[in-house]
């Protein structure tokens, strides 16, 4: 069992076959080379996952294929979250005897909570339902609502909620987050949005949950070398990288931030590049664009 939710955490694609089914021959080529390429964790049943449009008996395989693959090469994270309370503890019991290392977990999606109230009542009963360690998951976009601070005030007093991964992408809540540490010091905040990767770094928070690190895993693990040996050159290097990285987002919508990764890792030889419908596929010079990216990205060694 691994003691803090630190590094560099991969939220990983699924890779699918035409029907949509799951392409385990292409799930553990990635896995592999994720872990080569110097990830701490493996988070399985993300959203970069597609872990919403996947029946639940396929998000069980899944997390059960994943734990046989990288158990003693990286921590495991499995991904639980779903629209209730019961649901959510459904989901915790299917992945149990997978013994991940923590469960990720957000506030129920499609019915927003309303208020404070709601969602510490919420994760305190998904935190009895465990005796697992739960990353809090703050996804604003997707739930209709944030994890609010007052909140997490709250939720800080449950020893099993050991963390949060915040994508909202909110500097001042951030900073704010970085702040409960006073609170309580062994709380990891872990930033999942990578557009302000280079911003949440100099506030020292505890890993990065980057999607791009399945295509270029070594990239963001040298991101996070250089923020351990302090060298901002290099940190600066780096992060431009990613931040050119960001600009293949296709019209801003969610499944063209996955389908770009899908093809780059198509091109590299790992999997597929399928993605749950309905998305609008990638048009010829914005594979064009994929392309010479991940041609450049091989050049300098990532």
């Amino acid at each position: 069992m691994h003691e803090n939710p630190r590094g560099i955490i991969v939220p990983t694609i699924t890779p699918l076959l035409e029907d949509e089914t799951v392409d385990y021959a292409g799930l553990e080529a990635l896995l592999g080379y994720i872990c080569d390429g110097g990830a701490e964790g493996i988070f399985q049943l993300s959203t970069t996952g597609e872990y919403a449009r996947l029946p639940h008996s396929e998000r069980t395989r899944l997390a059960g294929y994943t734990a046989g693959l990288v158990k003693g090469r990286a921590a495991l994270y499995v991904g639980v979250s779903d629209t209730s309370a019961k649901q959510v503890a459904d989901n915790i019991r299917s992945v149990e005897p997978f013994e991940p290392d923590f469960l990720v977990c957000s506030l129920p999606f499609y019915y927003p909570v309303s208020g404070e109230g709601e969602a510490v009542e919420f994760f305190s009963q998904v935190a009895r339902s465990t005796d697992l360690p739960i990353i809090l998951y703050n996804i604003p976009a997707t739930c209709g609502c944030g994890i609010s601070i007052g909140a997490l005030r709250r939720l800080c007093g449950i020893k099993s909620i050991v963390g949060i991964k915040d994508s909202s992408g909110d500097m001042a809540y951030f900073e704010q987050l970085m702040a409960l540490k006073e609170l309580r010091p062994d709380f990891a905040v872990l930033s999942g949005n990578e557009d302000v990767l280079a911003e949440t770094a100099r506030l020292g928070c505890d890993g990065f949950v980057p999607s791009s690190a399945n295509v270029f895993p070594k990239l963001l693990a040298a991101i996070w070398h250089a923020i351990q040996e302090e060298d901002w050159t290099a940190f600066e290097r780096l992060t431009d990288m990613v931040a050119k990285m960001n600009g293949l987002k296709y019209a801003g919508s969610w499944m063209s931030v996955i389908a770009w990764k899908k093809y780059a890792l198509y091109l590299l030889g790992l999997c597929t590049p399928h993605v749950t419908m309905p998305y609008s596929p990638l048009g010829e010079q914005e594979k064009e664009n994929v392309r010479q990216y991940v041609d450049w990205m091989r050049s300098q060694g990532m």
